[in-house]
C-alpha cells in the first residue's frame, strides 16, 4: 500500500466519494454502465509509465531517438524529476524492476537498489539515468508501488463491480510477473469474503460469474442452470487461498477440490489434469 498523509487520503475518500456517486447516478438516468476493480494494491506496468507523455509520443522508434539527443534527453529527465516531485516522492523506490531482459542481474530490485548495483549511487539524477538507458535499450516490465487498498473498498462494496485480473495469456514464467495471473479470484475470496467479510461469500461469487457473464453477453455462461455450459468450481470456503506474492508470483492458488470447464474435470485437489476443454467464447445472446 502506499505511504500517503492524512491530507491526502481526505483528497483520495472525497475523489472516491464523488465517482462512485456519478455511477450512481448515471444509472439512475438509465445510461448502461459496467465497471471492474482491480483487487491488488500494485500495478504491473511498462517502464514507460515513468516517463513523460511528450517523450513517447509516435511511438518506441521516436522515443530511443529522443533519449539519443543529448539535449531532447535532459528535458525528459527534468520533466520526470518534476514530475517526481510533484507526486511527494524523492525517489523511484515505489518502482521495481520485473522483466528487463538486457539487465537480468537487476532485476526483482527497487530503482534506488538497480541503480546503487549499476552505478554505485542512489542518487535521483542516477535513478533517471539508468531509467533512460533501459527504455532506451528496449525496456521492462515494472510493478508499481503507488496504489491506496482504502481507495478500492468503495468500489469493492458496489454491487455493479466485477472482479478484473487484468493478467494477460502467457505461456512460459517470464512473461507474467504479477500475481494476479494466478491468485486473483482467490484473493477476492480469501482476503475480502474470509479474512475482511468485506462481502458475503455468495455476492463475491455472483460478481465472478454472473455479472461477468451478463455484462459481457456470453450466451449460457456464468450460471448453474440446465442448458448452461458446465463450467463448475468446487472449493472449500474455509481454505482457499492465493498462493502467488509479489516475490514469487508463479504459485497456484489452493482450496480448489474440483475444476470443470465445458464438463470435462481440469483440475482436481489443486492439480491440473492435463484436460484442455475451453474453447473460443463468442459474445451474444
Amino acid at each position: 500500500m502506499a505511504n500517503v498523509s492524512f491530507e491526502q487520503q481526505l483528497t483520495f475518500d472525497r475523489e472516491v466519494s464523488r465517482i462512485t456517486a456519478a455511477l450512481d447516478q448515471a444509472r439512475k438516468r438509465g445510461l448502461k454502465i459496467s465497471q471492474d476493480l482491480y483487487v491488488y494494491s500494485a500495478a504491473s506496468a511498462s517502464l514507460d509509465r515513468l516517463l513523460p507523455a511528450e517523450a513517447l509520443a509516435g511511438g518506441r522508434e521516436q522515443l530511443e531517438q529522443r533519449l539519443a539527443d543529448p539535449d531532447q534527453r535532459s528535458r525528459i529527465a527534468a520533466a520526470m524529476k518534476q514530475s517526481l516531485i510533484q507526486s511527494g516522492r524523492t525517489n523511484y523506490a515505489h518502482a521495481v524492476l520485473v522483466l528487463a531482459r538486457r539487465y537480468k542481474a537487476i532485476q526483482g530490485l527497487t530503482i534506488p537498489d538497480a541503480t546503487q548495483s549499476r552505478r554505485g549511487t542512489t542518487s535521483l539524477d542516477a535513478q533517471i539515468d539508468l531509467i533512460l538507458e533501459i527504455a532506451k535499450n528496449g525496456g521492462a516490465s515494472i510493478i508499481l508501488y503507488e496504489m491506496n487498498e482504502n481507495d478500492l473498498l468503495p468500489f469493492l462494496r458496489q454491487p455493479e463491480t466485477m472482479f478484473a485480473s487484468d493478467s494477460g495469456v502467457f505461456q512460459t514464467k517470464t512473461e507474467s510477473q504479477h500475481p494476479r495471473g494466478y491468485g486473483n479470484a482467490a484473493h477476492v475470496l480469501a482476503r475480502y469474503v474470509r479474512t475482511e467479510k468485506q462481502l458475503p461469500l455468495e455476492e463475491a461469487v455472483r460478481r465472478m460469474t454472473s455479472l461477468a457473464a451478463s455484462t459481457f453477453q456470453l450466451k449460457d455462461r456464468g450460471e448453474i442452470r440446465e442448458g448452461a455450459w458446465a463450467d463448475l468450481v468446487i472449493f472449500d470456503p474455509s481454505t482457499v487461498q492465493d498462493q502467488a506474492t509479489f516475490a514469487s508470483p508463479h504459485v497456484c492458488a489452493t482450496g480448489f477440490k474440483h475444476v470443470f470447464v465445458n464438463g470435462v474435470e481440469t483440475v482436481a485437489s489443486d492439480r491440473h489434469t492435463g484436460a484442455h476443454a475451453g474453447q473460443p467464447v463468442r459474445r451474444g445472446k
